[in-house]
């Protein structure tokens, strides 16, 4: 049962990097009704704001920092697995454990970081940075034997590595 766990907390951690590299609309809101099409082409240096002035130093300075700016994508596998494993948060009976879970999933992928830390839930929460961890353990539990219980259909645990399929 304890690799279970670590397999659920693992896919979860995936999951949360996954999300994390979604694009993120500028408002954070969902994108309304619009047309798909742009409305004027632009060039690259129309884009960079450098079309008709600067020095030909500045140009080049603007495209060096394009290509050093990192964008990180997902591929559309790592969605599927994201979408499979925010259908597992519902085995989760308890709405404020399911928030700590989704909360504590969040990994930067840059960094490998937790995006919250325990301290900042515990402050966000008010409780306790131990008893949260009892908690997400609790709530990752609850996961495993919601799964184990067979009410999520397909695989249930594939190891990032894909390896191990139960």
């Amino acid at each position: 049962m304890a690799d279970y766990h670590d397999d659920v907390r693992r896919r979860l951690e995936d999951a949360g990097r996954t999300l994390m590299m979604l694009p993120m609309p500028k408002d954070g809101m969902p994108a309304g009704n619009r047309a798909a099409w742009p409305d004027v082409l632009q060039g690259f240096w129309d884009v960079m704001g450098l079309a008709e002035e600067g020095s030909v130093e500045e140009r080049m300075e603007a495209l060096a920092q394009v290509r050093n700016a990192v964008t990180l994508r997902a591929n559309p596998a790592a969605i599927e697995r994201l979408d499979e494993v925010l259908g597992w948060l519902w085995h989760i009976r308890i709405a404020k454990r399911r928030r700590l879970v989704a909360a504590r999933m969040q990994i930067n992928p840059l960094s490998d970081r937790h995006v919250f830390s325990w301290r900042r839930l515990a402050r966000d929460f008010a409780m306790s940075p131990r008893q949260l961890q009892r908690w997400h353990e609790d709530a990752i539990r609850e996961i495993v034997n919601g799964l184990a219980a067979g009410n999520v259909g397909g695989e249930i645990f594939v190891a990032t590595n894909a390896t191990n399929v139960v």
